[in-house]
């Protein structure tokens, strides 16, 4: 499965003009949704960490994301917001990064 993150604003802390993020989790597809409900947002949140830790001078922040229950759907902050907003939607097998238009 494939995961598309948009960064609200395309800031991150500081930072404007910020890419936004595909992320690939593995084994996705034949993971039970109740497994995948527990382990998803943190597969997730570890990944968008990672990434923000680039544009941000503190190495201390959380990344927390909400699932819509289906997990095709979230949204998610990092340091409680005050670093940026995101949202999070799972690309089809098919669909292409809605960043390369």
């Amino acid at each position: 499965m494939r995961y598309h993150i948009a960064f609200t604003d395309s800031r991150i802390g500081r930072t404007h003009n910020v890419e936004n993020m595909l992320i690939n989790v593995k084994d996705g597809d034949s993971t039970p949704l109740e497994t995948l409900q527990q382990s998803l947002p943190d597969s997730l949140a570890t990944a968008v960490h990672s990434y923000a830790r680039k544009f941000l001078m503190s190495r201390e922040f959380d990344v927390d994301i909400e699932m819509a229950e289906d997990m095709l759907t979230g949204r998610g902050a990092i340091g409680w917001g005050r670093s940026g907003t995101f949202t999070v939607r799972q690309l089809s097998a098919d669909e292409s990064d809605p960043d390369d238009v």
